[in-house]
């Protein structure tokens, strides 16, 4: 079974799709150095997309 965090992908992605089609405000944040930094969803996208299918 793969890591839970590999399992979430899609469902982050098709999440943010649909708050940004209702026109719905979020941030994404991703942890940098045990602090959690605020990323826009197209930076999300290109680390989720750089991975390759390894989301680690």
């Amino acid at each position: 079974m793969p890591p839970a965090h590999i399992q979430v992908v899609p469902r982050l992605e098709k999440t943010a799709g649909y708050l940004s089609r209702l026109g719905v405000p979020f941030t994404v944040h991703e942890w940098v150095n045990g602090e959690p930094e605020e990323i826009s969803v197209e930076v999300m996208r290109q680390i989720i997309g750089s991975a390759g299918g390894e989301y680690h």
